[in-house]
Formats: structure tokens, C-alpha cells, sequence
């Protein structure tokens, strides 16, 4: 990544790269920011194919073989094209990664790559592979006051953590939401945790991480009003059962981990390194003994609703009016 940076800065941009990874953002961003290296808005028309999941290889490679217009480069994009699974399409045109003319650059962008294709392993050999992993809760929390300070807004670190924690780690998202956030505050100049209960949409998991949590605090009222919120929202009851279960699965994994630290109870869940002391402390407010108590009725009434016998609407309703309390029993 640093080299990328560095030939971006320069201006010296290679004949030949692939961008795969999680975090699309960033993707988009360094796609971007080769763009307006290489060309001119007005060059663009001319100098600039984006071929989104190309069948036919020959497509590609007339692209890639084509002079530019009046420009020193050319740039051709291709996007999603499968050619780096095992055995995908466009998968000839590994040989091809060694003779690309001086005047193309060709980046291929893929959510998912097998290492041991044959075209992964040419543009390996010949140019450069960069995969764009989600970041660290340490680098989204720079990234974030970074971005704050830039517009001239000031946000300190437990505020961006709180807003982390209603975002997730998907940096489009927290950029949506810090964009309306920092047209909010504008005036004021400063982002604070009222701010972000007033402004932020919160992701479905977020927003099933509070409603257990008021469960555990035995306040089925404010449970019932996020449960309202999300079908308000058009979120699938469906869904929002499955989410509900999902927790508690993940805060009863996590209540077999209380003496495992963040880092190490973030990679056996899953979840982002910010989220893991909050599963770890709900987990706590249930207590070990019933969580499993309530997971294994959860998964009955999982059962039951795709038997018909229970509709989704019914156990989630069942689940926030019966489940509410000290005890199961």
C-alpha cells in the first residue's frame, strides 16, 4: 500500500496492477486516485475503458492492446470478471500479463481471488497485487478524526469509537455517515455522542446489539421500539429473527470467553476488535446459564417458524415480551 501511495504521489504509475479485498472503500478510492494521475477529464472519453465482468477475452485484449488518443497512457479497468478463480473465464490472458504495451495500464479489481490461478500468479510475477483488508479499530479511529479535522470539526476518540460502534467497520458506511454528521455540525464545529444518536443509521446489527441488550435489562418496551424501527425501515421480519439468534449464538460463544482478551474473543467471533468488550460485558449482564437457556428456545422457535407452525412476527414479539425477564423459569 505504502508503495502505491508513493507511485500515485509521483506520478509514476506501473503497467500492471490487481486490487481485491473487503473493504470496498478503499478500492474505490486508490481506483480514483490512479485515475487523476493518469488522465485529464477530457482525456477520459478516449483513454479510459472499464470492461464490468467481460465474458469474452478478446474484448479484454483489444482494450489492452489499443494506443491512446493523443495522451501518454491508457487506462483500462476491469472489474469482477471471475478470471481469478480457479480455472475462470478470461483465464488465457495470464500470458498476455507479460507483453502488455508500455502506453496501457490495466487494473484488474476482484472481491475474491484464488492465489492459485494462473492470472493471479502472472500479474504476481509482472506488476503489483494489493488486497485491501477492513481496517483496525486504531486506523478507522485516525482515519476518522483525519477526516473531522479536514472539514474543520473536531471529534475526539470515544466519540468516534461511539461512532464505530453504530456504524460497524465498513468504511462506505462511515463515510455516509460521517458526511451527514459533519454537515449537521457545521456551525458548531464539533461531533458529539448526541449528535450521532440524532444523525446516524445505525446497521442492523447494531441496532440487534441493542435491542438484546435492553432484554438483558429486562426493558422489553425499548426493545419492541428498535424492533419497530427496523420494520419501519423495511428491514425482513425474516431476517430480524435470524439477526436476533445470530446474537445470541455470538454472546453465548462469547460468554465461554470471559477471560480471553478483546484481540483474541474479536477473532474466534468475528466481529470487529471495537464490538468485542461490549459482547464480552452483555454476555456478563445474561449470565452463562441462561443464555444457553435462551438460545435453545431461541432455535426451537427457529424450527417452528419454518415449519409453520409459528410465524416470524409471532416469535419475534414472543422473543422481546416472554424473554425480557430475570428468567426463563
Amino acid at each position: 500500500m505504502k508503495r502505491l501511495k508513493e507511485q500515485i504521489q509521483k506520478k509514476e504509475i506501473d503497467n500492471l496492477y490487481l486490487f481485491y479485498g473487503e473493504e470496498r472503500y478503499l478500492v474505490d478510492l486508490y481506483e480514483k486516485r490512479i485515475k487523476r494521475a493518469l488522465l485529464q477529464p477530457e482525456d477520459e472519453m478516449m483513454n479510459l475503458d472499464v470492461l464490468q465482468s467481460p465474458q469474452d477475452p478478446m474484448q479484454v485484449e483489444e482494450s489492452m492492446e489499443t494506443l491512446p488518443f493523443m495522451a501518454e497512457k491508457r487506462l483500462v479497468i476491469v472489474k469482477e470478471s471471475g478470471a481469478f478463480d480457479k480455472g475462470g473465464r478470461l483465464a488465457e490472458l495470464a500470458d498476455k500479463m507479460a507483453q502488455l504495451p508500455e502506453t496501457t495500464v490495466l487494473i484488474w479489481i476482484e472481491t475474491k481471488v484464488d492465489k492459485r490461478s494462473k492470472l493471479f500468479k502472472a500479474v504476481q510475477k509482472y506488476g503489483h497485487v494489493i488486497e485491501f483488508k477492513r481496517l483496525a479499530e486504531r486506523e478507522l479511529l485516525l482515519w476518522i478524526e483525519r477526516e473531522a479535522k479536514q472539514k474543520k470539526t473536531q471529534i475526539d476518540q470515544r466519540t468516534a469509537s461511539y461512532l464505530l460502534s453504530c456504524t460497524g467497520n465498513d468504511m462506505t458506511h462511515i463515510n455516509a455517515e460521517l458526511e451527514k454528521l459533519l454537515s449537521y455540525v457545521k456551525e458548531k464545529g464539533s461531533i458529539e455522542r448526541q449528535d450521532i444518536d440524532a444523525m446516524v443509521t445505525p446497521t442492523i446489527e447494531n441496532s440487534i446489539f441493542k435491542l438484546t441488550d435492553y432484554l438483558g435489562n429486562q426493558k422489553p418496551a425499548a426493545a419492541y421500539q428498535i424492533y419497530c424501527q427496523l420494520v419501519e425501515d423495511n428491514e425482513p421480519i425474516q431476517r430480524i429473527l435470524y439477526m436476533i439468534i445470530r446474537q445470541f449464538r455470538l454472546l453465548y460463544r462469547a460468554s465461554l470467553m470471559q477471560s480471553m482478551d478483546a484481540a483474541s474473543v474479536a477473532k474466534e467471533l468475528g466481529v470487529p476488535g471495537f464490538a468485542a468488550g461490549n459482547y464480552q460485558m452483555q454476555a456478563k449482564r445474561f449470565g452463562q446459564a441462561r443464555l444457553k437457556e435462551l438460545l435453545s428456545c431461541l432455535l426451537d422457535m427457529d424450527v417452528a417458524t419454518k415449519t409453520g407452525e409459528m410465524s416470524a412476527e409471532e416469535a419475534v414479539t414472543l422473543i422481546i415480551l416472554q424473554y425480557a425477564k430475570p428468567s426463563l423459569k
